[in-house]
């Protein structure tokens, strides 16, 4: 009996001190979190989505670490793709023009070619993606589409007929390659898949209309459609790669743009309520229903969304003015906040990726504003640690 007693003590101890250890070192770790990540979080600002009455308690937490410059040349480094710790980006002044990846953990940029597209930048022309190991761009010589495989440093050209005709748009999962092709610039584009094993393509959109700026991921593949122009503008369209199905995602007035997936989600730019400043929606393929996501139709232009998660990225700007800031909304909770907000920096391009369940990338352009040249506005490229954390739950 008294051998129990004494153990019974024993392992009542052993718990007493597991259990102040283990708060003190959430007292030290938390904390240590915060300020490594930089660490107030973000107030509320812009409009709540009506699903929160003002002055309720938002139950998430955002933590936006410090800006961390990447690439500083003055020479207008956008960034267009991620993927693992590879960011794609382009520089469009200067010596260094041309496609380059970016390691963040090896702090190195490497070239990949001095040869893209980037014809229309507000449609998403020519600027390379990645997925895995394979970066895909369209040359602006031959307007064929390439891939770059990291680990062998080889390029392969997909398409030869880009002389006679015109590709553009590239969009890259797995094995399969989406882009727009036409017989020249604003034709009759039509969206186009190929698949880089089999090296066998197909056209999924036969249409007498523009079909322009896809995405793809898992088995869809999304792009915005002028099919029905003269009645509602532009549209968003989808394909099923296992169904072979097409369905349109959203056709309403004025127009539906610059769409981007991620699995069952798709975000788009909408000017449907004001054709000089656009909001930002979703829409869930699951579960076949549309969100609003932000609700000021007034003075603010919300534009080319990127999604991570649960999370949309955009860019800002407000009364329509050229100085952009990054804005997010959390599908959590449906509500509108700053990421990088500065005075005397104008953001834009934003790209994202879920790098863990602790941290989210946020990679961006940014340049002076105003800027010190109009013609130039010398952008470079930075990165932001996000740290999203729900009231009351751990966060490892």
């Amino acid at each position: 009996m008294g051998d129990m007693v004494r153990s019974i003590k024993v392992n009542a101890i052993l718990v007493i001190s597991l259990a102040v250890i283990l708060v003190i070192a959430a007292y030290i770790y938390i904390p240590a979190v915060k300020q490594e990540l930089g660490a107030k979080p973000s107030e509320a600002f812009g409009v709540i989505n009506p699903k929160y009455e003002p002055g309720t308690e938002i139950p998430i937490n955002w933590y936006v670490g410090p800006e961390t410059p990447l690439v500083v040349l003055g020479e207008n480094s956008i960034p267009h793709d991620m993927y693992g710790n590879k960011i794609v980006y382009t520089n469009y002044w200067g010596d260094n023009y041309g496609i380059y990846l970016y390691d963040i953990v090896t702090k190195q940029s490497t070239k990949i070619t001095d040869h893209f597209s980037y014809n229309n930048p507000d449609l998403a022309c020519g600027f390379p993606r990645m997925w895995g190991d394979k970066v895909v761009y369209c040359d602006e010589v031959e307007h064929d589409i390439y891939t770059y495989d990291i680990s062998t440093k080889t390029k392969t050209k997909l398409t030869t007929d880009g002389i006679s005709g015109w590709e553009d748009s590239p969009d890259i999962y797995q094995n399969w390659v989406v882009f727009a092709k036409g017989s020249s610039k604003f034709s009759q584009l039509n969206i186009y898949l190929f698949n880089i094993e089999t090296l066998e393509g197909y056209l999924i959109s036969p249409s007498d209309f523009l079909q322009y700026a896809p995405r793809i991921d898992n088995n869809v593949v999304v792009w915005q459609d002028d099919r029905n122009f003269t009645d509602t503008g532009v549209d968003i369209y989808m394909y099923d790669i296992t169904t072979h199905q097409e369905k349109p995602v959203v056709i309403n007035y004025d127009n539906q743009e610059k769409p981007y997936i991620l699995g069952n989600k798709i975000v788009w730019e909408d000017s449907r309520y004001n054709f000089y400043f656009n909001n930002i929606y979703m829409y869930d393929i699951a579960t076949d229903e549309e969100t609003q996501l932000t609700f000021n139709n007034q003075d603010v232009s919300r534009y080319k969304p990127t999604l991570a998660g649960n999370y949309v990225f955009y860019t800002y700007s407000p009364d329509g003015s050229n100085s952009t800031d990054i804005y997010m909304v959390d599908l959590r909770v449906l509500q509108e906040r700053p990421v990088c907000s500065t005075e005397d920096k104008s953001e834009w391009y934003p790209v994202s990726w879920q790098g863990s369940p602790l941290f989210t990338y946020l990679v961006y352009s940014a340049f002076d504003w105003p800027p010190i040249d109009p013609w130039n506005f010398h952008g470079d490229m930075f990165m932001r640690k996000i740290n999203i954390l729900q009231k009351g739950a751990p966060i490892w």
